[in-house]
């Protein structure tokens, strides 16, 4: 619609427009190939362009904070030199607006996407840009961590049967450029799903438990919005703790510890975590270590590493291991009893990382 283009013009494509900021024209290419794993380039789950608007809504933000003096592109340009010379200044005033998203992760990581860094610097330095914004090593490592471990990918329930169907109605209706007959090729059979991602602030605030409280599920917001909603997956007490799972619940414990420590810098202890076992070799209970047996192969495996035998899994979640049936009445009766199921079949509703 007419003001959903407007609301993008205002929130970021003024700034990430191929017609005023040619530089943008590659990025677009990139993301129109659908590649998420390009050596040199880019190595994420999520699009790029995400990261480019982010920064394109920050630098607008800065633009109609400050009052004097409009160029005829309607963008003030009268304080861009003195942006970056302060500490409190409009920009970065402007960089606060995502300061609630937390950025988490491997400093060093940018230099394994070269290409992408330059390609961001080129954008962001364009001579269209009303200021400048420096997007150095730092700056691209900080914003691409606040997306990876909070994006959230999500859906529009009624994209199919009513945006797709309105948005036809309005290219035959409006249309003075032969769009329609452009798209004809495009438009056969059912609507492909659409798959959005966004930061929500209520999502990002919820902690993480391997045994969630809450899970996200898409929603249409209004008529012609899409967005998420958490929601309580069993009955809570006054004070109990809302949280939602930022890995995929059928991992193993270790799995998921590893994944949470390298994506979110913690270890997870969560009562799910506190009454599984990373492998069949430990009593998940007393921690015993199982009793060395003779190698079955020897050629298969390392001759100086011990061969175990293996104790007998919890026959309903197999994520636990006992070493007699006594160690695993007290772990039962301690807590597994709250944690135990196939936790394979449980809905996973992490962030689109």
């Amino acid at each position: 619609s007419e003001t959903c283009r407007q609301q993008a013009w205002d929130s970021y494509h003024k700034i990430l427009c191929p017609s005023a900021n040619p530089e943008t024209m590659e990025l677009f290419q990139f993301c129109a190939s659908r590649q998420i794993i390009v050596r040199g380039t880019w190595n994420s789950i999520f699009s790029p362009m995400i990261l480019a608007k982010l920064i394109a809504m920050i630098v607008l933000h800065v633009v109609n904070s400050v009052q004097n003096g409009t160029s005829s592109k309607g963008v003030d340009l009268t304080y861009a030199h003195q942006f970056q010379q302060t500490n409190d200044g409009p920009l970065e005033q402007a960089k606060e607006i995502f300061s609630e998203f937390i950025s988490s992760g491997d400093p060093t990581y940018v230099r394994t996407i070269p290409r992408m860094l330059k390609l961001m610097h080129n954008i962001f330095n364009h001579p269209s840009m009303p200021i400048q914004y420096e997007f150095n090593e730092l700056e691209f490592s900080y914003r691409f961590y606040q997306i990876a471990c909070n994006a959230q990918s999500f859906s529009s329930p009624n994209y199919a049967a009513t945006l797709y169907t309105r948005f036809l109605l309005n290219v035959r209706q409006h249309d003075r450029t032969g769009l329609y007959v452009t798209l004809q090729p495009y438009l056969k059979g059912e609507p492909a799903d659409q798959v959005f991602g966004g930061l929500f602030p209520l999502q990002s605030s919820l902690n993480h438990s391997c045994d969630n409280s809450c899970e996200i599920m898409d929603c249409q917001v209004t008529p012609e919005v899409a967005g998420i909603k958490v929601r309580c997956k069993h009955q809570l007490k006054p004070g109990d703790e809302l949280t939602i799972n930022y890995v995929d619940l059928a991992l193993g414990r270790r799995a998921r510890r590893a994944m949470l420590k390298r994506a979110y810098n913690f270890w997870c202890e969560c009562q799910r975590c506190a009454f599984e076992g990373d492998d069949a070799y430990s009593c998940t209970e007393c921690k015993l270590l199982s009793p060395s047996i003779d190698n079955p192969n020897p050629n298969l495996t390392n001759g100086n590493i011990p061969y175990r035998k293996p104790f007998p899994a919890c026959s309903r979640c197999r994520n636990a291991w006992y070493c007699s049936p006594n160690c695993q009445k007290q772990a039962w009766k301690r807590g597994h009893k709250l944690i135990c199921k196939d936790w394979t079949k449980e809905r996973s509703s992490s962030s689109a990382n």
